[in-house]
């Protein structure tokens, strides 16, 4: 977990305790979890709006790529059809 052994989580969790007492523990890990959540929370939001804003350029990046496929294929068909008629002759 995070690059932490059980031996040095242990370590630290005996010094908070002889450092904070049992009551003052408790209320830090409480502190500590609404902490986490709350960056938790930020990070997400962050990140749906990150998705938000690039979702319509991505979008129409796919449908140009799209676009340029199907003309290729196109043009590849009607190559290919053009070479054949010119072989038949």
């Amino acid at each position: 977990m995070f690059g932490i052994s059980f031996l040095e989580l242990l370590v630290i969790f005996v010094i908070a305790f002889l450092l904070l007492g049992p009551e003052k523990l408790q209320d830090f890990a409480k502190s500590l979890g609404k902490f986490i959540s709350g960056i938790n929370n930020f990070s997400s939001n962050i990140k749906d709006e990150i998705t938000v804003t690039l979702n319509p350029q991505v979008d129409n990046n796919k449908n140009e790529t799209n676009d340029f496929k199907k003309d290729k294929l196109i043009e590849n068909i009607e190559n290919e059809t053009n070479n054949d008629k010119n072989k038949k002759r």
